[in-house]
Formats: C-alpha cells, sequence, structure tokens
C-alpha cells in the first residue's frame, strides 16, 4: 500500500487500515456504510467467525524452546502455548522438542534412546491426539532400580510402568516388519518413568505441549535387562504397589496393541524426525496401566517373569 503524503490523521481513519482487525472493520462498517444496529450486529457476529480464529500470536520456534528451556532451569512449569498460537503445528513441536534437546546436548548431556508417549485410547484422548507422541532420552533421564527419585526436583511426577528395549544394532531405516525390528534388538527391560507432567495454565495442556516438552521426559527407571526370545511382551502383567498397596495394574498389550507395535512406531516417528537410532539406545514404549501420581513411599513395579524395579520418592 503506497501512502504518498497522507498526513497520519488520514492514515489512521483510512479505510484499510480500520479494516485490519476485527475492531476495525466493525467501526469502519458501523460508521461507514451500515448504520442501523441490527445490521451492525451482523456484521460484528461475521467479522467474529471470519476472524476469530486469527486471534492469538504467532509462537516462534526459538521463543517456545527457550521458554521450556527456561522451565527446566529453574525447575518450574512448562508453558502451555499451543493453544494460544494459532499457527502452531506438529511440525513445529517436534521443531522445538529437536531445539531444546540440541540445546542440552551442547550444554553436556547425551542422547541415549528415545520414549513414545500417549500409546493408550484414553491417553490419546486426555490430550485430544490422534497417535502417540515421542520424545528424547537423555543420559541425565536414566537411573537404575533400588534408587531414590527427589519429588522437590519435579513437583508434576507421574509415575508409569512400560518395557524398554535395548538395540544391538543401528537402524538407519524404517524395519521391513517386526522381525525385521526384532533382529535389532539385543534385549528387553522392565521400566518405570516418571515423567514430569507441570505445564501452566494446567487447563489448555495440548497435544503440541506435550511434544515440545520432550514429552515432559525427566526420569527413567530400568530393571535388570531380559532375553526376549521366550517372551510374549503383549501378554506381560504388571503391578504397582506404593508401600504394599496396589496403585495401579496393566498388561503389555496397553501399549499399542503390543509394545514391538510400539517400538516399530517410535523407530519410524524418530527416523522422520532425523533421529539417529544408534546401537545401545534405550527405547521405551509407554505406559501399562494407569497413570498414578507420585507420592512419598516405597515403590515396587512387579513385571512378573519379565523382573522388578523399585524406588524410593520423598
Amino acid at each position: 500500500m503506497h501512502l504518498g503524503s497522507s498526513t497520519a490523521g488520514e492514515v489512521k481513519n483510512s479505510p484499510l487500515v480500520l479494516i485490519s482487525s476485527p475492531v476495525g472493520l466493525y467501526i469502519f462498517m458501523s460508521q461507514r456504510l451500515y448504520p442501523t444496529m441490527k445490521t451492525v450486529s451482523r456484521l460484528l457476529l461475521l467479522a467474529t467467525f471470519t476472524f476469530g480464529p486469527h486471534l492469538g500470536f504467532s509462537q516462534s520456534t526459538e521463543e517456545w524452546a527457550a521458554g521450556i528451556l527456561k522451565a527446566i532451569e529453574r525447575r518450574q512449569a512448562f508453558p502451555a502455548l499451543a493453544d494460544q498460537a494459532y499457527n502452531a503445528t506438529e511440525r513445529q513441536a517436534y521443531q522445538v522438542q529437536k531445539a531444546v534437546v540440541e540445546r542440552l546436548v551442547d550444554e553436556g548431556d547425551e542422547i541415549v534412546g528415545h520414549k513414545a508417549g500417549l500409546t493408550s485410547n484414553s491417553a490419546q484422548a486426555r490430550f485430544d491426539a490422534f497417535e502417540p507422541v515421542a520424545g528424547t532420552l537423555l543420559k541425565s533421564h536414566v537411573k537404575n532400580t533400588a534408587t531414590f527419585v527427589s519429588q522437590r526436583r519435579y513437583r508434576g511426577m507421574v509415575v508409569e510402568m512400560e518395557i524398554g528395549f535395548e538395540l544391538k544394532l543401528s537402524i538407519r531405516s524404517a524395519p521391513r516388519d517386526l522381525e525385521d525390528l526384532k533382529s535389532k534388538v539385543r534385549q528387553v527391560y522392565p521400566i518405570v518413568e516418571l515423567p514430569n507432567i507441570l505445564f501452566e495454565p494446567d487447563d489448555r495442556i495440548g497435544v503440541l505441549d506435550v511434544i515440545a516438552s520432550n514429552v515432559a521426559a525427566a526420569t527413567v527407571i530400568k530393571g535388570r535387562p531380559k532375553p526376549f526370545e521366550n517372551l510374549d511382551l503383549a501378554a506381560v502383567e504388571a503391578t504397582l504397589t506404593r508401600d504394599d498397596e496396589v496403585v495401579s495394574e496393566g498388561v503389555g498389550s496397553d501399549a499399542l496393541g503390543d509394545p514391538w507395535e510400539a517400538l516399530m512406531w517410535l523407530v519410524r516417528n524418530r527416523l522422520q524426525e532425523g533421529y539417529e537410532v544408534k546401537r545401545n539406545d534405550l527405547l521405551i514404549t509407554g505406559a501399562l496401566g494407569k497413570v498414578v501420581r507420585a507420592e512419598r513411599g516405597r515403590y515396587v513395579a512387579d513385571f512378573g517373569e519379565l523382573g522388578r524395579v523399585t524406588f524410593t520418592t520423598r
């Protein structure tokens, strides 16, 4: 638009300037074109439906990642931004996740695996998701069984029972089928994950926020490894107790119907997102049974023939 020698007052009252916003459109139409209140009300309703979806802000990848990194550094809630940003996409959310992970690696951490989340219908429904989500495991996340986890460090900590897979070969292209995938796996683990589900505002968390936060990765506890050849992982039954009281029960098929299917999805996602899926990586495949909020006490996750994971929180 060429303004020529127009004065500031002329520019301010220019029709093109006025109609550049919903409020401006309302003022312009009401004052210049349609004097009756009935018609103006109709125009205001039209403006609301026309411009309403675009009244959010455009959140840059860098700003979004900076907010998440600040939350990690200060042990604060992750910012729930996706619902407020009119153009946020899954593609951008994974770019934010990658930027966060790269910064943490630059600061001395190390990628040691990957995680799948929202692998049950109930978890997907909670976040209005249509498929699982994936994140990255860092060396600082992983502990061995019989450990202690501080609740003071993670105020939004929840407890999930999962099954983990350790690779014996790097995967550079999507496996042809499950048999091909199994040929890349060395052994399996009973796993307890304690993600930090803490967002602000907590009533506006969307699936894109979960993705961008690196799927809230915080702590992963490994049991002892087991060979998988004689295990039916979909049929593994898992029970979680806190101070000898049962707080959750699940079965391997809770993760996409079969942990192997969940692993296949995770591998394909990570390759698609440009990550290396490397020898010795640990890949965990989503919650079995109910996810419970962490409370003080001694926990035992019993996976039957797959083994146990124990830890204490306070």
